[in-house]
């Protein structure tokens, strides 16, 4: 598996610079009402991700067990966290979190990309999880609340 290192001097607007191949991983992305600093300080700690993998469906437990592995700012209002899959999560790889401001400097656009190595492009498990940690991301980054069902009627009426 491949390994992204980054640093301060990793610039993303350098001619050199090279986004991961994105053919042999999974791709999403999300715009969120925050600049990027203050999603790179919520991305980079790990109890908030803790809160945005907690109570996940059935069908996607387990598929993650994420630890921090490198935080960086890689260029002016653009930054890096990357993700390592713990080795007794269902699927191993890695998860890179790139933000930057959004059009006209509005907001911030975050492409979540992961390198995962034992799923088949059948399995949409990953994909779908990939989706979802977005949405919650941006649901905390905005609100500072995850929406949820919990406790609600389900709609069953007994006769």
């Amino acid at each position: 598996m491949d390994s992204i290192k980054t640093n301060s001097r990793d610039k993303m607007s350098r001619p050199d610079f090279k986004m991961p191949d994105l053919t042999q991983g999974l791709y999403h992305s999300n715009t969120i009402n925050k600049n990027p600093a203050e999603v790179y300080e919520f991305t980079k700690t790990q109890s908030n991700l803790s809160k945005i993998l907690g109570d996940l469906p059935p069908e996607l437990e387990n598929f993650l067990d994420l630890t921090l592995t490198s935080a960086d700012s890689v260029a002016n209002d653009s930054f890096r966290v990357v993700y390592t899959n713990a080795k007794t999560a269902k699927i191993q790889g890695m998860l890179t979190l790139d933000m930057s401001a959004g059009p006209a400097s509005k907001g911030t656009v975050i492409i979540a990309q992961g390198k995962f190595g034992n799923f088949t492009t059948k399995d949409e498990g990953p994909s779908d999880l990939m989706n979802v940690f977005l949405k919650r991301v941006k649901a905390m980054v905005e609100t500072k609340v995850l929406a949820t069902t919990n406790g609600q009627p389900n709609g069953e009426h007994k006769h």
